[in-house]
């Protein structure tokens, strides 16, 4: 039973409403409770319920659940994909048509939000890069994890900038989300090593896109960072097509990109270009938002 509370002000005591009482005894709790962390507050009804920090224990938890399919994903959509997601979700990294975003705030909603559960502290965003590190050390196909590929829903093959690509890797999203002027991965040596060395591995394999989806989504600089200027990764590139038969000048003319369209250009009249650039290849009729 919730004690009858009474309030005194001039002109003496009296009864306070059940909705009021309950308002009281929540101020009354947490002002005993100074030392508590301040977190953000979800509310129900009238009332406003604490969220807790997402603890390792929680999370370790959550990824297994991940790992043995008992979660609703994606086909391939492993805890890689899902950490990096959430490391980049609590630094504040703004949901958009992203592809993957979609089905992380599933997840999100469904394990981590409906139990009043933060990732927004200091603490929380400590315990998600070490389950990423953990995960990078102790996890022997880790290799395979980060090249592990998620086919988009055929909804987003019809976004102009989305739909351009129709498979994405952990690789894809630490290109697209990553930013040099506020660095996450890059910060930590162990992941972006990772990357890394995934990225010169799979560069110029048959098909791979990554070249192609950092220009279409002007993420270059990201490029100049990983290859450190000991690799001419545009010359080298200029000649790759996608499955789609696009070559990086295709993506960056079609995104705009002056800088880009124009280094190709120039490199193309260079008697000194390191690859055998294949001509026929400009002629690709214009692409056609068709399913592929």
């Amino acid at each position: 039973m919730i004690p009858l509370i009474v309030v005194i002000d001039e002109k003496g005591l009296f009864p306070v409403s059940f909705t009021k009482r309950i308002s009281v005894l929540f101020q009354l709790h947490y002002s005993l409770n100074l030392d508590r962390v301040s977190i953000p507050m979800t509310s129900i009804g009238n009332q406003e319920l604490p969220y807790d920090e997402l603890g390792y224990g929680m999370l370790i938890d959550l990824l297994q659940e991940l790992q043995r399919g008992v979660i609703r994903k994606p086909d391939h959509f492993n805890n890689l994909h899902f950490l990096l997601l959430l490391l980049y979700d609590a630094h504040g990294s703004p949901r958009d048509r992203y592809p993957l975003w979609r089905w992380y705030h599933r997840i999100k909603k469904k394990f981590l939000t409906a139990k009043h559960l933060t990732i927004d502290t200091d603490n929380s965003r400590q315990h998600i890069l070490t389950a990423l590190e953990d995960l990078v050390e102790n996890n022997p196909t880790i290799s395979n994890l980060v090249e592990e590929s998620v086919q988009v829903e055929d909804h987003y093959l019809h976004s102009s900038i989305y739909g351009l690509f129709k498979a994405y890797t952990p690789i894809h999203t630490y290109l697209y989300l990553e930013e040099l002027e506020k660095p996450i991965i890059n910060e930590n040596p162990k992941i972006f090593q990772l990357f890394q060395t995934a990225i010169m591995k799979v560069y110029r394999n048959e098909f791979s896109d990554l070249i192609h989806f950092s220009i279409a989504h002007k993420k270059t600089h990201l490029l100049q960072k990983i290859f450190d200027d000991k690799v001419n990764w545009l010359d080298i590139s200029m000649n790759l097509t996608t499955r789609r038969g696009w070559l990086p000048l295709h993506y960056a003319s079609y995104v705009g990109d002056r800088e880009i369209v124009k280094s190709i250009c120039e490199s193309l009249t260079s008697p000194t270009l390191p690859v055998h650039f294949d001509t026929i290849s400009l002629l690709i009729p214009s692409f056609k938002q068709n399913q592929w």
